[in-house]
């Protein structure tokens, strides 16, 4: 890469392309690899096993078929000639029938089944924006049609749909091999506290910034013996298993951890490419913003 020059005089380098960063931050990309420092996940090829829940998420409306959650869904039921006939006549009266998923409910029934719970998302994003709709206010998930009604009311996970198919045309237009496909990620649900999550920020290489990904002030954490054994933590969690090396190339990235209880411990939660976009969080905040040197 070529250096830059900033606004203030300061060299740096450029941040990773942001197709190489898309590529390699997907969750069925990273995932793989870091199996035994992150939560229990099975990912699911939506356009190879579920070509019909793609073509429905870009649909409008929100119908979910009860037979979705149920073990042996009925058959769509079908008209007779004069009730074709009525519908054709009516422009008013579309077609309701209701989406139903054999090949995907069965799949996540399966997956429910061994981990009890699941918290979904897609290949970037999960439907935090959507958790309003759920009775829990959280996206724990006990049914397919809990993961369907998520997905489908979450501008983040539109958004990852309308992503991917961008950075397969991008793919597509530069000869690159890879042909990005929809991933549904089903994670293991287990409980975590707010004030234990983390955001990470690494530019070229190093781990420059971490703050709480949760904006409520938490005073014990604030004393310095505690801050220092988070830093501490991070570092080495970021040194063991994502600082660049021959098989880690990616050097720009965002991503969350969750510290266990007794700081001793990190789980990695998600990965994000580094880009002018990317949320902060309190990276602005003083208070709450870990310095790392």
């Amino acid at each position: 890469m070529t250096p830059v020059a900033t606004e203030g005089g300061a060299v740096q380098l450029p941040l990773t392309d942001p197709t190489d960063a898309l590529l390699q931050t997907q969750y069925g990309a990273w995932y793989p690899h870091n199996r035994s420092i992150a939560p229990k996940s099975t990912i699911l090829n939506l356009d190879e096993m579920e070509p019909d829940f793609v073509k429905w998420l870009d649909e409008d409306g929100l119908v979910l078929a009860d037979a979705n959650d149920t073990a042996d869904p009925k058959p769509r039921p079908t008209r007779n000639a004069a009730e074709d006939d009525n519908v054709m006549s009516d422009a008013s009266d579309e077609d309701t029938s209701e989406p139903q998923f054999p090949i995907l409910n069965a799949k996540i029934r399966t997956v429910l089944a061994d981990y009890g719970a699941i918290f979904p998302k897609l290949n970037w994003s999960a439907p935090l924006d959507a958790a309003w709709i759920m009775t829990s206010k959280t996206l724990k998930c006990q049914s397919p049609n809990d993961i369907y009604m998520l997905i489908k009311s979450s501008d983040f996970a539109m958004r990852d749909v309308e992503q991917v198919q961008a950075l397969r045309s991008v793919c597509a237009e530069q000869a690159r091999p890879q042909r990005p496909q929809l991933e549904l990620v089903l994670k293991k649900w287990f409980e975590m506290p707010r004030s234990h999550e983390f955001r990470c920020f690494v530019r070229a290489g190093r781990l420059i910034a971490a703050c709480q990904r949760d904006i409520t002030y938490y005073e014990h954490l604030q004393d310095a013996p505690t801050q220092e054994q988070i830093v501490s933590a991070l570092h080495t969690f970021f040194t063991a298993h994502l600082a660049p090396s021959e098989t880690r190339t990616l050097r720009d990235m965002v991503f969350d951890v969750y510290l266990t209880r007794h700081l001793d411990r990190c789980f990695l939660i998600d990965v994000n490419p580094f880009l002018p976009r990317t949320d902060p969080l309190l990276r602005s905040s003083t208070p709450k913003h870990i310095h790392l040197h």
